[in-house]
């Protein structure tokens, strides 16, 4: 009898084993009869990926293709660089006459200047002389200086390299040539230099130097001065040379100077370019308030289209000022700094837009791969 009860538990074991391992199969089956559709939507998937690829391209394209809006945006935005580049042309940045900033630079740096002081802040820099003594013209010695082309010939109307040489030349009456050849000046009145003898260009430094350990001021007077004569160059006609070009080519420094490029229409150039990003930012600020978070997948892609709004923009004011100073023949008109940002929107919107068009193929491609949450029991 003990023996029969002892068989029927553990067949009655068994059965309920069987019940579980029958249960985990038929779990198994039915996770298997979900995922074997999911692992054959993937290698469908996988298998038409260049078509799915190519989709997800189109559908890239036609998010940030331009609607009524952003066309409306484009055209606002082109008149109004086209506007900044008519009306604030290269010269407009020059608000005084030539002769009211030459005499605005001296009062003001006079109004700090100390008495004391005032001989070698206010007198004329030796670097301006152009006409020789006389034993140098009966010596026959040319220095290849004049009124007209001095600016472009002597390192002290160098913006950067004046403030070692024309320093230099303050202090030692002197000037020094693009060459590096150097001349000893002398005073022929109040405001007048000659210039003497020629001297070599270390000895200009020698002798600047026995001036700083004369007097203490005599350095800092001297850079001042300096600072000066270039706010009073500055804004004459021909102002200063673009930097260090006359050092390498003497001859195309003078065409520069002589087509009105110089130091003065650099900054001017700076200007509008500054004018026209700030343009491009109001109009960005503007556009990314109408983003619709159910339109675009993301902000990126959005601004993908406002790039393009600037961009566009840009090309068209760009390219109507090109025409409109080829036809006038008013180089004074030409928006360099205006073109000059347009080829960098260019250059950095096309390497954004890869980028963000890259971002939403791989995440998008990625989103098809990985599908809906498993729900295996």
């Amino acid at each position: 009898m003990y023996d029969i009860d002892e068989l029927l538990r553990g067949h009655d074991a068994l059965e309920a084993r069987g019940d579980i391992l029958n249960a985990q199969a038929a779990k198994v089956q039915r996770n298997l009869a979900k995922a074997i559709p999911e692992a054959q939507r993937v290698a469908d998937v996988a298998h038409n990926a260049p078509k799915i690829l190519d989709d997800l391209d189109r559908e890239f394209e036609q998010k940030t293709k331009l609607n009524s809006l952003d066309i409306t945006f484009m055209f606002l935005a082109a008149a109004i660089q086209c506007v900044r580049w008519y009306v604030l042309s290269n010269r407009n940045f020059n608000i005084l006459t030539d002769r009211e900033n030459a005499n605005l630079a001296k009062s003001y740096v006079k109004s700090f200047t100390p008495k004391n002081w005032h001989d070698i802040l206010l007198a004329s820099v030796p670097y301006d002389a152009t006409i020789r003594d006389m034993p140098m013209r009966e010596a026959g010695i040319s220095t290849g200086l004049a009124g007209f082309n001095h600016r472009y010939r002597t390192l002290g109307h160098d913006p950067i390299m004046g403030w070692i040489f024309g320093t230099a030349n303050i202090l030692s009456d002197s000037l020094t040539t693009s060459d590096f050849i150097s001349y000893s000046t002398a005073k022929a009145g109040p405001q007048k230099w000659v210039i003497t003898t020629p001297i070599s260009t270390p000895q200009v430094f020698t002798s600047a130097w026995e001036q700083v350990q004369a007097d203490k001021m005599n350095l800092p007077a001297a850079i001042a001065r300096q600072a000066i004569h270039f706010g009073s160059d500055y804004f004459t006609a021909q102002g200063l040379p673009v930097p260090l070009i006359m050092t390498v080519d003497n001859n195309l420094a003078g065409q520069l100077i002589g087509q009105g490029i110089n130091l003065r229409s650099g900054f001017n150039v700076l200007g509008n370019a500054v004018l026209a990003e700030m343009v491009n930012q109001i109009v960005s600020c503007i556009h990314r308030l109408f983003y619709d978070p159910a339109k675009y997948s993301s902000p990126r892609v959005y601004d993908v289209k406002t790039r393009k709004i600037i961009r566009y923009s840009n090309v068209i004011a760009s390219t109507s000022n090109v025409i409109y100073t080829a036809i006038s023949g008013d180089l004074k008109r030409l928006d360099v700094g205006g073109i000059l940002v347009t080829l960098w929107r260019l250059l950095r919107d096309r390497k954004f837009k890869q980028e963000v068009k890259r971002e939403f193929i791989t995440e998008s491609f990625n989103d098809l791969i990985r599908g809906e949450e498993y729900d295996f029991e």
